[in-house]
């Protein structure tokens, strides 16, 4: 684990970041269909990242702590892909809006979310450069 480049992970976040913001940047310009398919890819991608095993997991180091946040995760990616397949095309105008609204309030979730879990990150990976450091000069 002495070999991790946490600051190569760090930037991995930033260009999927970039890519995200790229793309729904874009989105403003597509057509209905258009949204609808990448709305789709989205999701897939969503759904397979969530039960992605994590890079540290082939190594058996993922803690319990994070195996259930894990799982909490994929449950609830797999339970908003029912909901948001469910919704369907074939909607009311009134519901259309409420879920328009509802699909908006939980962007603004996810994005804090992920906000959070970037400070969460960061912070983790300084404490883990922190530590190896201390081990370094306490074990030359």
């Amino acid at each position: 684990m002495g070999g991790v480049d946490l600051s190569a992970r760090f930037e991995e976040i930033c260009e999927r970041a970039k890519g995200a913001s790229d793309e729904i940047r874009a989105a403003s310009q597509r057509s209905q269909d258009q949204l609808r398919v990448a709305a789709g890819s989205a999701r897939n991608r969503a759904a397979a990242e969530a039960v992605a095993p994590p890079d540290n997991a082939v190594a058996g180091k993922v803690s319990p702590h994070w195996r259930d946040i894990r799982a909490k995760w994929q449950a609830h990616v797999a339970a908003l892909q029912a909901d948001l397949d469910q919704a369907g095309d074939e909607m009311e105008a009134s519901y259309a809006i409420a879920d328009a609204d509802i699909a908006e309030s939980y962007a603004e979730d996810a994005i804090a979310f992920a906000a959070a879990t970037i400070e969460e990150a960061e912070s983790a990976a300084l404490t883990a450069m922190y530590c190896r450091s201390r081990a370094s000069l306490l074990n030359p």
